[in-house]
């Protein structure tokens, strides 16, 4: 991996809410991959996406659904998004983990590990959405607003 990289900041507000009025299943429209990644976009055929923030308020959450899944859907993901739920791979990527809390701050758990994806397409809709971590599960909990930030790298073939 290089040093190149771009920045994709995704914030709630900005999105379109799928599930009533909750902030835990969110499309992010016409996302132009050509702008996003500039230069890159032309000169490397993969790219590494990696969650590097998740920031939220304080949450009315129970211990059940405090701990969080965060998925991404939209990117042609390769040969990265093996599910063993299902023995298969599927076309969401579980960018990272995070736990809510009613004070204070959100608990990230990001990892360095990320994902690769190929730009078969320049614009794309993102789906971020987020399930309970005991069942997988989207639910009709409040999540607070959220800003959520990934980098992402050019890959070397």
């Amino acid at each position: 991996m290089n040093l190149e990289s771009s920045t994709l900041v995704l914030r709630s507000i900005n999105a379109n809410i799928n599930v009533g009025g909750f902030n835990n299943d969110m499309t992010f429209q016409n996302i132009n991959l050509k702008s996003l990644l500039g230069a890159m976009y032309n000169k490397y055929k993969r790219f590494k996406l990696i969650l590097t923030a998740f920031a939220t308020a304080p949450a009315s959450v129970n211990s059940t659904n405090g701990i969080v899944n965060i998925y991404m859907e939209g990117l042609n993901w390769y040969q990265s998004s093996y599910d063993t739920s299902v023995n298969a791979n599927r076309t969401r990527a579980l960018v990272g983990t995070a736990e809510y809390v009613t004070t204070g701050r959100t608990i990230n758990y990001v990892t360095e590990a990320g994902y690769m994806f190929d730009t078969q397409q320049t614009n794309v809709d993102l789906r971020i959405f987020i399930t309970r971590v005991t069942d997988d599960t989207i639910q009709a909990t409040q999540y607070s607003p959220s800003i959520i930030v990934f980098s992402i790298y050019g890959i070397d073939d």
